[in-house]
């Protein structure tokens, strides 16, 4: 799993979410186990990863939110995770034209499965998850993007994507 995974993951599933429970307090049990390297997460996400997510976080409670450090077993990528959401809450923007950020189909694939388990739940208190079904989410055209060598984010797309969460977090 990598930035863009995990990212897309956010924007798909754990940010509607929250927006809609409205939390006055984040609280994010904060490890690096899925960092590049670690030798027991096998994921791939980088400290800019790591900056992305802590920066949509920051959209919620008003900008409230607490990390608590618990995991993580390579030194360096914690040092450098560690380093980026620190920055992050600080207000520094982290340099997303570094990483590609589209999903993998793999990441994708596991979205699709975690949206459809939520949609099976009979009145599920998750309304803000029914737009993504089959008939409004069109997979194909977001497969066309999965991330290649050739298809890395440019600015305006990453722009387009700061304006979104930035309407999001205005409502």
């Amino acid at each position: 799993m990598t930035d863009g995974d995990y990212i897309t993951a956010f924007l798909r599933l754990v940010m509607p979410v929250a927006y809609e429970f409205a939390p006055e307090l984040v609280l994010v049990s904060c490890g690096f186990d899925a960092a590049l390297g670690d030798p027991l997460g096998g994921c791939c996400v980088t400290e800019v990863g790591y900056g992305i997510m802590t920066r949509m976080l920051m959209t919620l409670a008003g900008g409230k939110v607490v990390l608590a450090l618990e995991g993580g077993y390579k030194l360096e990528m914690i040092s450098k995770c560690a380093g980026s959401v620190v920055r992050a809450l600080l207000g520094h923007e982290p340099e997303i034209n570094l990483v590609p950020l589209a999903p993998s189909l793999a990441g994708l694939m596991d979205i699709k499965s975690a949206l459809d388990a939520q949609r099976s739940i009979p009145n599920s208190p998750w309304k803000s998850l029914k737009f993504y079904d089959g008939n409004s989410v069109d997979y194909d055209a977001t497969f066309s993007t999965v991330q290649t060598p050739g298809n890395l984010p440019n600015k305006e797309s990453v722009d387009s994507l700061v304006a979104d969460l930035d309407s999001l977090s205005a409502k």
